[in-house]
């Protein structure tokens, strides 16, 4: 660490905020800066916020990072000057607009100000806790979501209670977002206001619906630009098949299936980001490579250990699915105390994992895994209860107080637990209309909707987004913002 060892270990608290060029790249590129001169411990939520104090600029991107570190608050706040300009900051008038701002907001419970000091001016004026974080809400919500009872070392306010108390004008939420296609603002997501849908792209000789159908890069593609076309935002290549009892295929035959369809859509008119469910870190980093934006991992990083790390050095958004076992393995695994509780609670561990593994927050999306080690009853159940897994809002501030407080995605499309509801063995291609019921059922707490029968599904997702959401964007797959 460069701050040396004169002081104890404490806890600071980091507001990061960019509005100019590529914002969450910036965002991204401090936050690994920060991770490398200290221990960073947490990220909040990324969040979309007008400017404050001087309108007359772009959009910002904002979040907090809680690290810990060992040196005097002025050495610190040095630390994150020098980060600003490897960054890409440049001189600018005060509040206007710049590539990446870092202010010191908490610092353990020190309290110091040049002001009162009766030192000389110093190069480097510092003032903590920061003078103004309890009037913004850029800072406060972020802060509120990592840690609630983060204390104002003068007033004994928790970040919490500083939030809560932000006069009526200042109590609109702020708008999470996630860099889903790319770092760059076309890719930027903006959660709650529609429901995205995930095409599902099997390149698999044995998947339970529609294996061996897609298994050439040409008819892939095809494929695949009918799904963007039908309303898709994502499209998920899948070349390992993971339907209970699937046995195992290695990295190597997974890549041989894969590889080619990456690159062809790469390569395609597609503007829709690709996505790669996979659960071994080689095949992430390879496809990746390829053109890859998003990893979708049904094992939640359990089943190989090199995932996290690895898409924590990719920078790339991640699905974290919950699972126990191996599709060969997980049936027998479906025993629980309460399902809600247990997957929510297994879950949480997974997504935590990502975060220790360096995965910012904004990067994570959560997976309940419906049928994955997992009864029809209990699959029931978890769509009875996914206000409890979701973000259940675009904000942190008004979340509900028990959800896990991330995207959610949702996959029912043609499993067998619907048959099972409707009481009939329907063969997986007759499933569309319980499908659509599964998907009406998921909105709003479902972020993103991973589903065969795109066309269909973007109409009740339409529908549902218009009861549950206020209409919100109309269904394209070239606007998800």
């Amino acid at each position: 660490l460069v701050c040396g060892v004169s002081m104890s270990r404490l806890r600071a608290y980091i507001a990061l905020g960019s509005n100019l060029g590529r914002r969450a790249a910036n965002i991204r590129a401090a936050v690994r800066q920060l991770s490398r001169e200290f221990e960073l411990e947490a990220t909040a939520s990324l969040y979309e916020t007008a400017p404050a104090y001087v309108d007359d600029q772009p959009p910002f991107l904002n979040t907090v990072a809680a690290v810990r570190a060992s040196c005097s608050p002025r050495e610190l706040l040095a630390t994150l000057k020098r980060i600003e300009v490897e960054v890409g900051r440049l001189p600018s008038a005060r509040w206007g607009p710049r590539a990446i701002d870092l202010d010191l907001v908490l610092y353990g419970d020190l309290q110091h100000s040049d002001a009162s000091s009766g030192d000389a001016a110093p190069s480097l004026p510092l003032e903590l806790p920061h003078p103004r974080m309890g009037e913004r809400r850029f800072v406060l919500e972020p802060l509120a979501e990592i840690d609630p009872a983060a204390r104002h070392p003068r007033s004994g306010a928790t970040a919490a209670a500083m939030l809560a108390a932000l006069p009526p004008e200042d109590a609109a939420p702020l708008q999470r977002v996630c860099p889903l296609g790319s770092d760059d603002d076309e890719g930027l997501v903006r959660w709650g206001r529609r429901t995205l849908l995930m095409g599902v792209l099997n390149v698999t000789p044995d998947s339970f619906s529609d294996g061996g159908r897609f298994d050439s890069a040409a008819a892939a593609t095809a494929h695949a630009l009918e799904l963007e076309a039908a309303g898709a935002d994502i499209i998920d290549v899948g070349a390992v098949s993971t339907r209970p009892g699937a046995v195992a295929v290695s990295p190597e035959e997974e890549l041989r299936r894969a590889a080619p369809v990456v690159q062809a859509l790469h390569a395609s008119p597609l503007r829709a980001p690709i996505s790669v469910d996979t659960s071994c870190a080689a095949v992430a980093a390879e496809l990746a490579a390829l053109g890859a934006r998003v990893v979708n991992d049904v094992s939640g990083g359990a089943m190989d250990r090199e995932m996290l790390p690895t898409v924590a050095r990719l920078g790339l958004p991640a699905v974290l699915m919950h699972m126990r076992g191996d599709p060969a393995t997980m049936a027998s695994l479906a025993r629980y105390d309460d399902v809600v509780a247990d997957v929510r609670s297994e879950l949480a561990g997974r997504l935590a994992a990502a975060q220790a593994a360096g995965v910012p927050k904004w990067d994570l999306i959560g997976d309940p895994g419906i049928g994955f080690a997992k009864t029809a009853p209990q699959s029931l159940a978890l769509l009875r209860s996914l206000h409890r897994f979701g973000l259940s809002s675009a904000s942190a501030a008004a979340a509900a107080s028990d959800a896990l407080n991330y995207p959610l995605l949702v996959g029912v499309s043609r499993k067998s637990f619907l048959g099972a509801a409707v009481g009939e063995k329907l063969p997986p291609q007759e499933r569309a209309w319980a499908t659509a019921a599964a998907c009406a059922a998921s909105v709003p707490h479902a972020d993103i909707l991973r589903v065969h029968d795109v066309s269909q599904m973007r109409h009740v997702a339409a529908v549902a987004d218009a009861i549950h959401r206020g209409g919100g964007a109309p269904p394209a797959s070239t606007d998800n913002r």
